[in-house]
C-alpha cells in the first residue's frame, strides 16, 4: 500500500480500473446487442469484436510516441475522453444501426482504451522499484479484475433495470403465463426466443418491445460509464504527473546501492580492488540516478567497475559470467 503514496502508482492504477470499467460493461452489453437484436449467431458476433484487436494495436504504439512528446498525464486523460466520446456515441445506435457504423464505434473504443492502457501500465511499473516489478505486475492484473467486476456489474444491472421498466408494460399486454412474463421482462434472450414461438402479431409486438427495449437500455448505462470517464479523465489530467521524477524513490535508491554493492564485494573477495575498504566506515553512501547517479549498461568486452571516490575516479576489468558485459558503475561517497 507505500506505493500508492506515489501519485503516478495510484492514479495509473485507478485509470486501468476506470478503462476497463467502461470496456468490460460495454462488451457485456454489447455481444448481446449482436446477437439478440442484430441477430448474429455467436461465431458471427465475435467475428465482428475484431476492430478491438486493430485499434489496440494501433492506440499503443501511438501511446508510447505521444507519451514521449506530450507526457502520460495528457496521453491517458486524452485516451479517456476519445474513449467516452465513442461510447456516448453508442447511445444513439438502433436495433438497425449497420456494422460499418458500429465497426468504427469499435474501433474507436478499443483505439481510446490503449491510450489509457498501455501509458498507465508503464506508469504503474515505472514507479517502483525493480526489485518489486512484481508487485507492479500484480496491481496490474487486480486493477484490470476489479474494473471489469465491477463495469459488468454496475453497467449490468443499469441495463437490466432499464430495459424491464421499457418490456415489461409491453409483455403485460401479451398473454404469457408468469413464468414467461417474468423471463421476457428480465431477458433479452429469453424475450426473442419466447417471441419466436407465439401466433401472429404477438410474437413480433414483444420482439420489436425486446430488441427496442434492450438498445435503449444499452444507450443509458454507456451514459454512466462516460460520466465515470469524464470525471476521472479531469483527475488524471489534474494528478498524474506528466513524467517519472528524473530521481529515484528513497527505497529504490536504497535497493540499488545495496544491488551495486553486492556486485563490487564479490569483485573485492576475488582480487579486484575496485573501491577501499575504509571507505565509507564514518560516512554514507548516496546513489543517484541519470547525470548524479549509479547507471547500469552492458556490452560483450568485459565487466567493467568504476568507483568515484573524493572526486578521484580509478577502474579495474574482469570478464562476465556469459561472454562479458561491460557495467559502469558510479557511487558517490561522502563523510
Amino acid at each position: 500500500l507505500a506505493f500508492f503514496q506515489h501519485s503516478r502508482f495510484a492514479v495509473g492504477a485507478g485509470a486501468i480500473t476506470v478503462a476497463f470499467f467502461a470496456l468490460a460493461g460495454f462488451v457485456f452489453a454489447f455481444t448481446q446487442y449482436l446477437q439478440f437484436v442484430q441477430g448474429f449467431t455467436p461465431l458471427e458476433a465475435g467475428v465482428r469484436l475484431l476492430p478491438i484487436v486493430v485499434g489496440i494495436g494501433i492506440g499503443a504504439r501511438l501511446s508510447e510516441r505521444l507519451s514521449g512528446r506530450l507526457g502520460t498525464s495528457r496521453v491517458v486523460a486524452g485516451g479517456m475522453m476519445v474513449l467516452a466520446g465513442v461510447l456516448a456515441g453508442v447511445a444513439f445506435w438502433s436495433p438497425d444501426t449497420s456494422y460499418w457504423i458500429i465497426g468504427i464505434s469499435v474501433f474507436g473504443i478499443s483505439f481510446g482504451l490503449a491510450n489509457v492502457f498501455a501509458p498507465s501500465t508503464d506508469a504503474v511499473v515505472g514507479a517502483v522499484p525493480e526489485s518489486r516489478a512484481g508487485v507492479a505486475s500484480a496491481m496490474n492484473d487486480v486493477t484490470r479484475q476489479l474494473g471489469s467486476a465491477l463495469g459488468v456489474a454496475v453497467i449490468g444491472s443499469v441495463i437490466n433495470s432499464a430495459y424491464r421498466a421499457s418490456v415489461e408494460p409491453i409483455v403485460s399486454t401479451i398473454p404469457l403465463s408468469p413464468e414467461a412474463s417474468e423471463l421476457a421482462s428480465n431477458s433479452v434472450g429469453f424475450a426473442t426466443q419466447i417471441a419466436a414461438q407465439l401466433p401472429g402479431d404477438a410474437g413480433e409486438t414483444l420482439a420489436t418491445a425486446a430488441r427496442s427495449g434492450f438498445t435503449d437500455a444499452m444507450g443509458t448505462a454507456v451514459l454512466v460509464a462516460v460520466g465515470v470517464l469524464v470525471v476521472s479523465a479531469i483527475a488524471v489530467a489534474r494528478f498524474m504527473p506528466a513524467r517519472g521524477r528524473p530521481d529515484a524513490p528513497v527505497d529504490e535508491a536504497v535497493e540499488a546501492t545495496e544491488d551495486i554493492r553486492s556486485t563490487v564485494e564479490p569483485a573485492r573477495d576475488g582480487g579486484v580492488d575496485n573501491c577501499p575498504n575504509d571507505v565509507g566506515t564514518n560516512g554514507s553512501a548516496r546513489l543517484g540516478r541519470a547525470n548524479r547517479g549509479s547507471r547500469l549498461a552492458g556490452n560483450r568486452s568485459g565487466k567493467r567497475l568504476s568507483c568515484v571516490i573524493q572526486g578521484q575516479s580509478r577502474s579495474r576489468s574482469r570478464p562476465g559470467a556469459e561472454g562479458g558485459r561491460t557495467v559502469p558503475d558510479t557511487i558517490e561517497r561522502s563523510s
